[in-house]
């Protein structure tokens, strides 16, 4: 067999010493630990929503100039009210005496009839306006009427109130349980502004209507099949 010799051995060799090598085997792979799992989220308690209506309802209130301020919620058996509100003051400056607690759309009820209907009707009739609204009842956790085994009263809601009477400068008060019923001014005043409380409350009760309102206005705002109204 014959043997390269001379120069083309060289080139031979040269050759294999140029070759390039292979890499090098790499140590025994280690696995890359699995990522850590994400933190489950922490559970945030519900945001607290308002009823709908009841910050457009407070916003109307303070626009007209009414004075109240929010109350804690009432709760006792069946009784009871989330957002009920304690208002003092009325558009025009009309006190409410005492304060009466109720929900926010009888107070706005009551501050339209109070502008819209009661002031009007005192200019008119009793040649000034009024300077308060005596209130006998508003909130209380009681059945219709104070019957034993009724239904509940829409005070027991904070849903109603009762007018006892009105206050003027420089004359004496106007209680319901007085009012004259011949054509006096004061006839006149609670004449009319009975008749037009029933274009802001659902139910309208006073002297004449039974026993039990002999000797106020109560004023509710009660939902009734059909949208009905019961003024008396």
């Amino acid at each position: 067999m014959a043997v390269a010799t001379g120069p083309a051995a060289a080139a031979s060799a040269m050759k294999g010493a140029n070759s390039p090598l292979p890499p090098p085997r790499p140590a025994d792979l280690v696995p890359a630990p699995a990522p850590a799992p994400a933190p489950a989220p922490v559970p945030q308690p519900p945001a607290e929503v308002a009823p709908p209506g009841a910050s457009s309802c407070r916003d109307r209130l303070a626009a007209k100039g009414v004075v109240f301020e929010a109350a804690s919620p009432l709760r006792n058996g069946a009784c009871g009210a989330a957002e009920p509100l304690l208002v003092s003051r009325l558009p025009g400056g009309v006190e409410l005496s005492p304060a009466a607690t109720m929900v926010c759309p009888v107070a706005e009820a009551l501050a339209l009839w109070t502008e819209e209907a009661v002031t009007p009707a005192a200019q008119h009739h009793m040649e000034r306006p009024p300077t308060k609204i005596l209130i006998g009842t508003s909130y209380e956790c009681r059945n219709r009427n104070r019957q034993e085994g009724g239904q509940l009263s829409e005070h027991a809601f904070a849903n109603a109130l009762d007018v006892i009477g009105f206050a003027f400068s420089g004359r004496p008060n106007l209680l319901i349980a007085h009012q004259a019923t011949e054509d006096t001014p004061e006839a006149l005043f609670g004449a009319a502004i009975r008749a037009q409380a029933c274009a802001y409350f659902t139910t309208v009760l006073g002297p004449g209507a039974d026993e039990a309102h002999a000797d106020h206005l109560h004023l509710d705002l009660r939902v009734r099949r059909g949208g009905l109204r019961l003024c008396q």
